[in-house]
């Protein structure tokens, strides 16, 4: 596909609608980097709240099939990493809120089949996967970013690795973790018939649009003209 734009014939991009397990899937592959360039983490409670309520909403009004979260831009880099031009708020909030639904499954123990089944489900869209041996280590998430300094990348990341956060931070990150892992006790109480229902929702009938460019400078280009059009 073409760009408008750019001033070059051979610039192209792929469009394919995927599912969150899909989409973080490809991690395994390509990790995901927010590049220095880009703004800090900044989605608040509201913004991460507004995203619990709107899939508890997809999942309980059982009228479509999908849900429509947004889409990603990005391009490989020379690292072979996906390099995330636009969507890094979203994509960082649903590694958090993946997180922390793992975390959930883990309390509830391992006597039941379809919570061991959405634990396997999960393990590989946060953490790598030896080629070889196809042994999961949690030491090694698919996710990092260079736009903080290392202490914001630090939190971030042992969130990731532990399935904790420190309450007494006032970052994002922690703010965020700790929100959903309270929303997701409340919803797993007063709603215990549909929590792993929620889980699956969310890793297959979520869905996003990621958009692969072929270079840094299409994907900025993707980016401003999508910014124009919403402006306009």
């Amino acid at each position: 596909m073409l760009i408008s734009g750019v001033n070059t014939v051979s610039t192209e991009i792929k469009v394919d609608k995927k599912s969150v397990e899909q989409l973080l899937s490809n991690g395994t592959t390509h990790k995901f980097v927010i590049p220095d360039y880009q703004r800090p983490y900044a989605w608040s409670e509201d913004e991460a709240g507004q995203l619990w309520e709107d899939i508890v909403d997809f999942v309980e009004g059982g009228e479509e099939e999908t849900y429509f979260l947004g889409s990603i831009v990005y391009f490989i880099n020379d690292n072979g990493e996906q390099e995330i031009i636009d969507g890094q708020q979203r994509i960082t909030t649903l590694f958090l809120l993946i997180r922390a639904l793992y975390t959930k499954l883990e309390e509830i123990g391992s006597n039941d089949d379809q919570v061991d089944q959405l634990k396997r489900m999960i393990l590989p869209l946060i953490w790598e996967t030896d080629r070889y041996k196809k042994i999961i280590s949690k030491n090694n998430v698919l996710i990092y970013s260079n736009v903080m300094n290392e202490e914001g990348n630090k939190v971030f990341k042992n969130i990731l690795k532990t399935g904790e956060a420190q309450t007494d931070d006032l970052d994002q990150y922690s703010n965020n973790y700790v929100l959903f892992q309270k929303l997701i006790d409340e919803f797993s109480v007063s709603n215990p018939m549909k929590f792993k229902d929620l889980v699956m929702a969310l890793l297959e009938d979520v869905i996003v649009l990621p958009i692969e460019a072929d270079s840094q400078d299409t994907a900025l280009t993707i980016f401003n003209t999508s910014r124009i059009v919403t402006l306009s």
